[in-house]
């Protein structure tokens, strides 16, 4: 999607703003475009905690920008973006967002067509949905270059075969989630809670046993 969003071989490289935490899948392919010198990459800034910096999200975008990454959720930290206000952010200066929304949609609420997102993308394992499949949502009026040739299949943007089983199975794995995902997720978040109450409260004990007996070996 990040190729075919940016035209090859450009006169001058094109400007890419992404987070330092990405998923790889998006990294990856930012820095072998920067190898080829295509693209020029632009890392936004985040604290110890991975949140980002919005003002120097505005300031970036202020300066021009060809397209620009922010997932919605994080793999491996957990954190929720701001997207909606990234994406306002990127309206401004009219520039294309792409969303990572893999770890996000069917736990949280996305609204892609109210937030202003160009483009959004899922997988359909993320949400208990088959493996293999996945979908990519498209604002109109902006349309990808084909990696793929050979049909001109949806709309021309990528060739091949469709996978009719696992987009129903994906399909049905977000109706599912629609309905189910509110009371779901609080549910987990209530064992969540209740999990870090606990190892707080056991490693506030073992700090204590530790102060009664420095000597003891653990």
């Amino acid at each position: 999607m990040i190729q075919g969003s940016l035209s090859p071989s450009p006169e001058k490289p094109h400007r890419i703003a992404l987070l330092p935490l990405e998923h790889k899948a998006v990294l990856d392919t930012c820095q072998a475009m920067e190898k080829r010198d295509w693209a020029e990459l632009i890392y936004l800034k985040v604290d110890s905690k991975g949140r980002l910096d919005l003002d120097h999200l505005e300031q970036v975008c202020a300066d021009g920008l060809s397209l620009l990454c922010v997932m919605a959720a994080n793999n491996e930290i957990g954190n929720i973006y701001p997207i909606q206000a990234i994406a306002q952010i990127a309206q401004c200066y009219d520039i294309p967002l792409l969303c990572d929304g893999s770890q996000a949609v069917g736990k949280i609420p996305i609204q892609f067509q109210e937030w202003g997102i160009t483009y959004l993308a899922v997988s359909a394992h993320k949400l208990y949905g088959p493996k293999g499949v996945g979908a990519l949502v498209v604002r109109k009026g902006y349309h990808l270059e084909p990696l793929l040739f050979g049909g001109g299949h949806q709309k021309r943007m990528r060739s091949g075969t469709l996978n009719v089983p696992g987009i129903v199975g994906m399909g049905e794995a977000c109706r599912l989630r629609s309905l189910e995902m509110e009371e779901d997720e609080q549910a987990i978040a209530s064992k969540r809670d209740n999990l870090q109450a606990a190892l707080l409260e056991k490693n506030s004990w073992f700090s204590s046993e530790r102060r009664h007996c420095p000597s003891a070996s653990w």
